[in-house]
């Protein structure tokens, strides 16, 4: 899985070799103009380019290959790099949307870690791993030869992402949860069933703390357009297996959970918020205040 160095841009790569796969002709497609040759300043590429595609991914990562596929994985180009006594193997996976590649990139880093403003963002778990996510793509850093020390690995992170294109920053949708109570590093995407109910799909959501110190989860529906049909849609259909009632004037659907407590999904003219883990509908209405616009 060695690698000389990332030929064109990685997009068009994994774009055309896509198409290729379909029998398509490609047209003129973002992929083909998303950026120049991939390259990580002070480094130097060695062997030869692995690359994969959503019917050959089990062939590199077999245990881990359908949760990427779950978020929409599109390609991967795995590429080992030398700097003095370190070899690093650099695997893009280009995750088709800047949310899918945030969901699949923060499954993978876990709670707990120190988050670093590096591209859209990245963790560093010395001394061999490092993670980062910038726009569809989520980088993965794994020593193959050497470790990292703080220092050395701050700034392969940095030159990653310079590397390759988009801008930095996270998604807008996943800072759309409100700061106060939140947990730090605690959000996330989840594109299948939120919290093991199927009815609820395609959500951010993090882990808050009230001032009495009592956790629980709030989230919102994502959306692709935020359109008033698609909030119909979502709300008649959760309508169907939930209670409906009211709180400061806005309809809630809830619903007790067992061994999870009451869950409540309120609807606002800015989009659907829910609340999870909570006693009573008191509780939801509650918690429901800080999701307030």
């Amino acid at each position: 899985m060695k690698t000389t160095r990332m030929s064109s841009a990685y997009v068009a790569i994994v774009g055309l070799a896509l198409l290729l796969n379909l029998g398509c002709q490609p047209a003129g497609t973002e992929s083909e103009t998303a950026s120049e040759n991939f390259d990580i300043a002070g480094w130097t590429p060695t062997g030869e380019i692995s690359s994969y595609d959503p019917n050959t991914l089990y062939e590199y990562i077999n245990g881990a290959a359908d949760s990427f596929l779950n978020y929409g994985f599109e390609g991967l180009e795995v590429q080992d790099y030398a700097k003095g006594n370190l070899v690093v193997t650099v695997g893009i996976y280009d995750m088709g949307n800047p949310l899918d590649a945030f969901g699949i990139y923060r499954t993978e880093a876990g709670d707990g870690a120190s988050r670093l403003a590096i591209g859209g963002e990245a963790v560093l778990s010395l001394p061999y791993q490092a993670l980062l996510v910038k726009e569809r793509y989520y980088a993965k850093l794994e020593t193959y030869e050497g470790e990292f020390d703080e220092t050395s690995g701050e700034e392969l992170l940095r030159a990653v992402a310079a590397g390759l294109p988009g801008i930095d920053g996270l998604p807008e949708i996943v800072q759309s949860l409100p700061l106060e109570g939140q947990v730090s590093g605690s959000i996330r995407y989840e594109k299948g069933g939120l919290f093991g109910l199927t009815e609820i799909s395609n959500c951010v959501w993090a882990q808050y703390q009230s001032d009495g110190g009592e956790e629980y989860r709030a989230f919102r529906l994502v959306l692709d357009e935020g359109t008033e049909a698609e909030m119909d849609a979502a709300w008649t259909s959760l309508g169907e297996k939930w209670h409906l009632s009211e709180h400061a004037g806005y309809p809630i659907l809830t619903r007790e959970v067992p061994y999870s407590g009451v869950f409540g999904v309120m609807r606002t003219e800015h989009g659907i918020f829910g609340v999870a883990d909570s006693a009573d509908m008191e509780q939801v209405g509650t918690r429901f205040e800080l999701l307030l616009p």
